[in-house]
């Protein structure tokens, strides 16, 4: 606590010493603050608030997004197989593979992955691509400008082996032993004439279902002798009288549908109005 100084005066007595020690004296505490004593000073310091539970600061560690590549070089894969996750395009999808919205690649078919670079599309790019096959000049890539393309769903163009005499043989006794009574019946004799012969069977293919060639659907209005008319790109009267029928006809069934009568419920709307007006 800090007291006031005391000068001594050049020229002055005692007594003028006594009256001031006086006053300092009567300057003392008073009762109600005598509990008060000095004290050391203490330093308080405020640090921020910090929350204790919870994700309010966010997950210290969070857990990996499993990216990177998920297939390798020359490895095996079917259509849906994810090859590579990634965040943005640091491989870019190349034949036969997709990209999704997160720019995970993907196989749209069956073959072999194969890691490589095409400087055509572009020159600093990377792809990742799907060869149809393992070894041979199918298992590059890039494929060349122009060059034959492979087929998909795992088929390839391939020249039809001709049945031999063993093989036919064996489909004309399966036909036999399958063929319907109606079909080998002799045709019926009705007074002089004779009915018109039963016509062959319908083609019969091995997997189970007839069904005819479409070269002799093709050819059925040959047989019967029509003759359609050659198509005249200039002749716009044939077009205009057509476009009029299919608009009359179009008329005929609307004014048919108008007139047909309804086995719906009556309406009593008129019977709301007239207790509405009692």
């Amino acid at each position: 606590m800090l007291q006031p100084r005391i000068y001594r005066p050049v020229v002055g007595s005692e007594a003028s010493l006594t009256a001031l020690a006086s006053s300092l004296n009567s300057l003392a505490l008073c009762s109600k603050h005598a509990h008060l004593q000095p004290r050391t000073s203490t330093i308080f310091v405020r640090y921020a608030s910090h929350a204790q539970q919870g994700r309010a600061n966010g997950p210290s560690d969070s857990a990996g997004r499993r990216l990177g590549a998920k297939k390798g070089s020359s490895e095996w894969v079917h259509p849906g197989n994810i090859i590579f996750k990634q965040r943005g395009t640091k491989w870019f999808p190349g034949e036969n593979v997709g990209i999704g919205k997160d720019h995970t690649l993907y196989a749209l078919e069956y073959g072999y992955v194969r890691y490589y670079r095409d400087p055509l599309k572009h020159p600093k790019r990377r792809f990742i691509g799907i060869a149809l096959a393992k070894e041979g000049p199918g298992s590059e890539l890039p494929t060349p400008r122009n060059a034959p393309s492979r087929r998909r769903l795992g088929m390839f163009a391939a020249p039809m082996n001709r049945p031999t005499e063993a093989q036919k043989s064996e489909d004309e006794s399966f036909l036999e032993a399958h063929m319907s009574a109606a079909s080998r019946a002799p045709p019926i004799k009705s007074g002089r004439s004779v009915s018109a012969p039963t016509p062959p069977p319908a083609p019969f293919n091995r997997d189970g279902t007839f069904r005819e060639t479409n070269t002799s659907i093709g050819l059925a209005a040959e047989r019967k002798g029509v003759k359609v008319r050659d198509f005249d790109r200039s002749d716009r009267w044939l077009a205009w009288r057509k476009r009029q029928i299919r608009v009359k006809r179009g008329m005929e069934a609307k004014a048919a549908r108008g007139t047909k009568k309804t086995k719906g419920k009556k309406s009593n709307k008129g019977l709301k109005t007239t207790q509405r007006k009692k």
